[in-house]
């Protein structure tokens, strides 16, 4: 077996417990494959049933989520070492919610259930990783819809700066992400986030230095929030 190929995937976190030797044989379980994709190529459809882990070696790869007015919204992107959609794997509808496509150039290693499932019960390590890894994936998901029903940048802004100083029970705030998570939180460009942030130290709205924010007007923050739900 191609010792890079194993120490790359002992640098995904959902298998850096186990020994190379456990690593090795878990790659030459039967029904294992590795799948190499060009930048732009379409890995799995939006409810395309999910048989099989994926765990993404290399390259980055980007999670849309299309509605049925032919809406496409971005929710996730991910760069190797990783594990996608690791909740879906087991679950009874296991229909992905996503398109999942190719970036750049990717590297993927498919792993069949019962290869996992062989790996848990003799690691319980790798079962209570797999676990987290699956809580995690959904919470993320979960954070990213919460901004989907807002029209603008602002009120999604506006929406996550209430939301965090009710959190730290401050006006004076800390991010607790970078710019650009919180840009793919919201399904926008870093320069957009950048930009609104901007107008609304302009407007006195709020302060910022580094990620340290002073809201100095939370009744307009709530005024944006409540402008989402009126029509």
């Amino acid at each position: 077996m191609d010792r890079k190929l194993i120490i790359s995937l002992s640098r995904c976190s959902l298998f850096c417990s186990l020994q190379e030797t456990t690593l090795a044989k878990l790659l030459d379980l039967p029904g294992n494959r590795r799948k190499t994709y060009s930048p732009g190529a379409v890995i799995h459809q939006q409810g395309d049933p999910y048989d099989a882990l994926d765990v993404l070696i290399s390259g980055r790869i980007n999670t849309t989520m299309h509605d049925a007015n032919g809406k496409t919204m971005k929710l996730e992107r991910i760069s190797a070492p990783d594990v996608l959609a690791p909740g879906f794997l087991f679950a009874v509808d296991n229909a992905l919610p996503v398109t999942i496509s190719a970036e750049s150039g990717v590297m993927i290693l498919e792993f069949r259930k019962s290869a996992l499932m062989k790996i848990g019960e003799q690691h319980p390590e790798f079962l209570f990783a797999y676990l987290e890894q699956s809580g995690n994936k959904i919470v993320s998901l979960a954070n990213k819809l919460r901004f989907s029903h807002f029209n603008t940048i602002r009120q999604k802004a506006a929406h996550f700066l209430l939301e965090e100083m009710h959190t730290q029970r401050s006006s004076v705030i800390v991010l607790p992400y970078t710019k650009e998570f919180i840009a793919e939180l919201f399904g926008v460009s870093r320069p957009a986030l950048s930009r609104v942030l901007s107008e609304l130290c302009r407007e006195g709205i709020i302060r910022q230095q580094g990620r340290t924010v002073i809201i100095c007007n939370e009744q307009i923050l709530r005024e944006l929030v409540d402008s989402s739900t009126l029509k």
